[in-house]
């Protein structure tokens, strides 16, 4: 279940980065 989780949340990084720029999606932190 946790590695299904944290692979979701791999995939949506992923198309985050595509929409947003690194230093955006750094300033999360995650």
């Amino acid at each position: 279940l946790v590695a299904a989780m944290r692979k979701l949340i791999i995939m949506i990084n992923t198309i985050l980065k595509r929409h947003t720029p690194w230093n955006e999606a750094q300033q999360h932190g995650c």
